[in-house]
Parts: C-alpha cells; structure tokens; sequence
C-alpha cells in the first residue's frame, strides 16, 4: 500500500471504523453463514475430509482435528494491517447441517480500492442444491454492502468447469488466464482470474 492510499488523519480513521472489524454472522431464507469458530472444528474436518474436494485443488484433507484446529482462524489481520481474512462456516437453515465454508480476503479493508478475493467449499454430500450460489451471494452483499468494496475477485483451476459456471451465474467474468499457476498430482495447474465490479452485482433470481 503506497503511503496515503485511501486518505489520512481522521477521515481515514472514520473509513476504517465503519466496516466490521470481524466477520458478521450472514442470514439469508435458506442459509446461515457463521463467522468460523473453534467449535466449529468437528464439523469441518468431516467436511473437508472427503477427497473428491481436492480434484482440482493443491490442498489435501487435513490429517487431523487437531491440525485443522491449529489452521483454524476466523478472523483476522495481514502482518501490515491492510487486509481483513475472513471465514464462515455454512449451515442449511432447514435442518442445521453444515453444509461447506466460504472465505474471503478484503484486500486495502476501509479504503476506497478495498477488494474482496473470494473462495468457497461446499462439501461433496451436498453438492447441485443451490448452496454454493446462495452462500456466495450472501457473502458479496455482506462485502460490497458492509465492507464497502470496489468489486470482488476469484482465482479458479481451468479444469473446474463447475466453479467457472458458478461464477459466471453470479457475473464474474474474465480478468487473465494465468498459465503454470501450480503443479500438483503430476499436473500443471492453470488458472482464471475473474473479477465482478460492485457496480455489476445483481443477485441471481430464486437467492436471498
């Protein structure tokens, strides 16, 4: 961040004290998001034990509870103070079953060029039920609405077409494509990234 980005003395400090200083909790008719906590733990690693989440990523299932609980972090802040990292657990109102968990870097939080640089898991049982697009929604209202951001970002594996669908549906579109982006399972991994400016947001018919 260059010196003076976003303004400074007190207007500075007004902009950085209006947005929330740690996830809120995110309803919507369908879903509750949960700022991620430690109890949630139990429930994540059944989640993300499942190796058919990792088919196009470089991560691998966490070996424990007790690792995930070291890697667990709900909120915080980058060693420079600029950006927020937020996580959520998503819980099915219907019947409390926890159903993924959504992310979200806010990059420059409180100023002017603030972006989100979102992620999403929804654990394989409840995959095709709508939830990756209504969770994803109450998360970009909550960072262009709460934490005031210029748009919002995402970086997906070419091979993952239905994460390319996902946020094509919610008008993400087009940044670069960036070649070799990793290397994992013998494979080059390349990589889309895709932007949706605050102006361009509409919320998909049939969420919220």
């Amino acid at each position: 961040m260059r010196a003076g980005d976003g303004g400074s003395g007190a207007a500075g400090s007004a902009r950085m004290s209006a947005i929330p200083h740690h996830p809120p909790l995110l309803r919507s008719p369908l879903l509750t998001l949960e700022p991620l906590r430690a109890d949630h733990v139990p429930a994540l690693f059944a989640g993300l034990s499942d190796p058919a989440l990792y088919r196009c990523l470089a991560d691998r299932p966490p070996a424990s509870p007790a690792e995930l609980s070291d890697r667990v972090r709900g909120s915080g802040r980058s060693p420079d103070g600029a950006d927020l990292w937020c996580s959520w657990m998503v819980r099915q109102n219907r019947d409390d079953a926890y159903a993924g968990t959504v992310q979200a870097t806010v990059e420059q939080a409180g100023r002017e060029s603030a972006t989100g640089l979102i992620g999403i898991m929804v654990f394989p049982p409840f995959w095709r039920r709508g939830i990756a697009t209504e969770a994803l929604s109450c998360l970009l209202d909550c960072l262009f609405e709460q934490y005031r951001c210029t748009a919002a970002a995402a970086l997906v594996d070419t091979r993952n077409q239905a994460s390319l669908a996902l946020f094509a549906r919610l008008g993400f579109t087009t940044v670069r494509l960036i070649l070799d982006a990793d290397f994992f399972d013998g494979q080059i991994s390349h990589e889309v990234e895709l932007a949706l400016p605050r102006a361009a947001w509409r919320r998909p018919r049939g969420t919220g």
